[in-house]
């Protein structure tokens, strides 16, 4: 029998280093700290360590599923909006 697979979804902004949502936690599958990390590489294309790191690289460094992201909006100096996609076994 094949594993189902789940598809989740969050529509996130991204600018000036934050992350934010309409609802109150922006990417609901990842730690506080997780989003720290985001917020990171938006403000400065590193991670908290000091790492080059992309935001679907870390995404997908996570073992959390694939993830993709979608732009769907924004201008790219001040934020830039997203639909983030995870796909992922139960």
């Amino acid at each position: 029998m094949t594993p189902e697979i789940t598809i989740q979804t969050a529509d996130i902004s991204m600018g000036w280093g934050r992350i934010s949502s309409y609802s109150n936690k922006p990417l609901p599958f990842l730690t506080r700290e997780q989003v720290k990390e985001m917020e990171s590489i938006n403000y400065s294309g590193k991670l908290t360590n000091g790492k080059k790191c992309d935001h679907l690289t870390y995404l997908n460094s996570l073992g959390l599923g694939t993830f993709t992201m979608i732009r769907t909006g924004g201008h790219r100096d001040e934020s830039e909006d997203y639909t983030v996609v995870r796909a992922y076994h139960k």
